[in-house]
């Protein structure tokens, strides 16, 4: 991730990420349910201007890991729909995958 904010002229390495993986501080103090706390990703991306007048957060909670297996298998039918009609050669992303929908 950090190769994205570096890109954005955001100075920021991976030492600067901030983890969390004790379940009962990220059932209690985030309010992850308890049965995802096997299965999650919960995560924000935080910017503060130099001088901290501006913040500019996004986060996204993602709880169990179907999204996943139901993304990984758009993604199979993605490929195959291409290899059927004789695409070679070419990267895809999941965005690609997503617009397809």
């Amino acid at each position: 991730m950090t190769e994205y904010f570096n890109r954005m002229g955001v100075a920021f390495g991976v030492d600067e990420i901030k983890k969390e993986r004790n379940p009962e501080i990220q059932k209690s103090l985030w309010g992850v349910p308890e049965q995802y706390l096997n299965g999650h990703a919960w995560h924000t991306y935080t910017l503060t201007s130099q001088d901290q007048t501006v913040k500019f957060e996004f986060t996204h909670n993602i709880n169990g890991r179907e999204v996943y297996a139901q993304g990984t298998m758009d993604a199979a039918v993605f490929l195959n729909d291409r290899i059927k009609a004789g695409v070679r050669g070419l990267v895809f992303s999941m965005m690609d995958v997503m617009k397809k929908q």
